[in-house]
Order: C-alpha cells, then sequence, then structure tokens
C-alpha cells in the first residue's frame, strides 16, 4: 500500500534528523561509562528506523487494501467512543470502577460471552494493577467517591 511506504519513509527520515542532530545537539555528552543520557534516545530512535524500515518494506509487499467491512467500523468507533467515555469517568469516579467497567465492555465487544469469567478477569486485573502502582510504585492513583473502600481493602 502506497500510505504504508510515505510513512515508513517518513518515520525513517525522522529517526534520522534525532540522531544525527537533535540528540547531539539537545542532551550533553556526561561520561558515565556504557550508559549515559544519549543511551535510551538513541537505541529507541534505532528501533524506531528499524520500524520504519519494515514498514516501508512491507508497503511495496502489500495487496491492495480490502474496505473494512461496517462490523469492524462499528467496533472502532465503539473502542474510541469507551476510550473518551473512560478518560472522563476517571476523573469523577477514580481508577478502579471505570477500568473495571472499561474491561467488560471491551471483553464484551470482542466476543466474549460469559459475564462471571470476564467480571472476575476485569476485577481481578485492575485490582493487581492498582496494588502495583499505588503500593509496589508508590504513585498516586486517580482518586473518586469509592477511593476509601478500596485504600481500606487493600491494606
Amino acid at each position: 500500500m502506497r500510505i504504508d511506504r510515505y510513512i515508513g519513509l517518513s518515520l525513517l527520515a525522522f529517526c534520522l534528523i534525532t540522531y544525527f542532530i537533535l540528540i547531539p545537539n539537545q542532551i550533553e555528552v556526561v561520561d558515565l561509562g556504557l550508559v549515559g543520557p544519549r543511551f535510551f534516545p538513541q537505541y529507541t530512535t534505532i528501533g524506531l528506523a528499524i520500524l520504519g524500515v519494515l514498514l516501508t518494506i512491507s508497503g511495496w509487499n502489500k495487496p491492495k487494501p480490502v474496505h473494512a467491512e461496517k462490523q469492524y467500523q462499528r467496533a472502532t468507533f465503539l473502542v474510541m467512543l469507551l476510550a473518551f467515555v473512560y478518560v472522563a469517568a476517571i476523573q469523577y469516579l477514580g481508577y478502579v470502577v471505570p477500568s473495571i467497567l472499561a474491561l467488560i465492555c471491551l471483553m464484551k465487544l470482542y466476543g466474549e460471552k460469559i459475564n462471571f469469567k470476564l467480571t472476575l478477569i476485569s476485577i481481578a486485573v485492575v485490582l493487581v494493577l492498582y496494588v502495583f502502582f499505588a503500593r509496589v510504585m508508590n504513585l498516586m492513583m486517580p482518586k473518586g467517591l469509592l477511593s476509601p473502600l478500596f485504600e481500606a481493602l487493600i491494606y
């Protein structure tokens, strides 16, 4: 597909500019051994450049695109709508409740039929992530109406 070639070449050009111009001019050289301040930006740029090359190559090997079916267009729209509602709800309800509801909606949208299973998985994943980020990593999670209840259960 022609657009993949253009995007891949654009990504490769961006990576070359970043690697040879932006990183040397914006990040000072500090002699800290192997891992200095330029280490992660350089290797991230190299990884993106490799992906740009692969995207460019795949653009020449792709068959002509088939138009997306209405079902996939509907699913894409619903996922985007759910993402917007999730971001808005997280401010008022905190992290736990919107995350559980969002995971349940996503699993329903993608075909999970067993309600008990998807509810249990959603609650388990959200609570494990909450404990990891809030307690282990000591990060502030969005607080909501039910935050005191969840904090009391986790301590």
